[in-house]
Formats: structure tokens, C-alpha cells, sequence
């Protein structure tokens, strides 16, 4: 939680993040994904961002992490 946390646009912009906080330049301190994002939408956001959450809600998350947390971690 914080004062700056705001929604992007997620799903229906790739430029945007599920949720976001960003300092007064408009530099990206914190991008948060939910569900299990595709793995370049993932690189993209830590170019982008200080630091990248993901929250994956599903009991699948693991299957869908263990191929791509070699190259994401």
C-alpha cells in the first residue's frame, strides 16, 4: 500500500503493469503483476522498473514458473 500506488491498464496495454507506483519524474519504482504474465511482458517490466512483483493466484503458478525462473530470477 502506499500513496503513489496506482492501476495501469494491465491486460489491455502491454506498456502498463497491473499496478504501478512511480515517482514524481514519471520514473517506475514498483510494477506489480497479477496472474501469470508472459515472460517478455515480464523482461519488458524489469527494464522498466526498480522492481518487478508478480502475484500469481493460481495452483498452477509453479508450473508455469519453473520453466522461466532460470532466465527471470
Amino acid at each position: 500500500a502506499g500513496e503513489s500506488l496506482e492501476f495501469g491498464k494491465g491486460l489491455s496495454d502491454a506498456d502498463e503493469p497491473d499496478l504501478w507506483q512511480r515517482d514524481l519524474t514519471g520514473a517506475i519504482g514498483l510494477w506489480i503483476e497479477v496472474g501469470q504474465p508472459d515472460e517478455k511482458r515480464i523482461l519488458r517490466a524489469c527494464g522498466r522498473a526498480d522492481r518487478v512483483v508478480v502475484y500469481a493466484y493460481s495452483h498452477s503458478a509453479s508450473l508455469w514458473w519453473k520453466p522461466i525462473a532460470a532466465r527471470l530470477e
